[in-house]
């Protein structure tokens, strides 16, 4: 399973939508970034689960436009504003067998999924991951179950954390 969060967006405007942010060229340059990184470490999801926000759409269109094959998106509304329980009821019911799955969404939920599911991994991902959830960063999860539900309780193995920063 990937959990990305959008890349950089610039900042709320006044009197403009939330849901209506766009990348910034920080976090344009980012995201494709990440889509290389995923496409080189053979991390290329079949189904992504995606927030309706312009800044998560873009993100995602920008990371897949580096893979090397297509991927299937359902834009779900309930990622913009879930918590980490809604976001496993989501992946629950919309995930199934979808492996890997990718879900793309916003802090401060994404963060605190990968900080409820991570078990264990290397030292230095889970301490880069418990220190923050960057703009643009992926974490890689291992895991080992058949019902995204249980996925709370048994938790998965952190295969790397992925900041977009670091790979340049």
């Amino acid at each position: 399973m990937l959990i990305l969060r959008h890349a950089k967006a610039d900042a709320n405007r006044p009197g403009g939508s939330d849901l209506e942010r766009k990348l910034n060229g920080r976090g344009r340059r980012a995201a494709r970034e990440i889509g290389r990184a995923m496409r080189k470490h053979n991390l290329e999801p079949r189904l992504a689960l995606c927030s309706p926000a312009t800044r998560t759409r873009e993100t995602l269109d920008l990371v897949s436009a580096e893979l090397s094959r297509p991927i299937e998106v359902r834009f779900i509304d309930e990622i913009y504003d879930a918590d980490p329980e809604a976001l496993l009821a989501i992946l629950a019911e919309h995930g199934r067998s979808a492996s890997p799955l990718l879900l793309v969404g916003h802090n401060p939920a994404v963060h605190q999924l990968a900080l409820s599911i991570a078990r264990s991994g290397r030292p230095s991902d889970l301490d880069a991951l418990r220190a923050r959830f960057a703009t643009g960063a992926l974490a890689v999860f291992d895991v080992a179950i058949e019902n995204w539900r249980k996925l709370g309780r048994h938790g998965a193995r952190l295969q790397a954390y992925l900041n977009p920063r670091e790979l340049v």
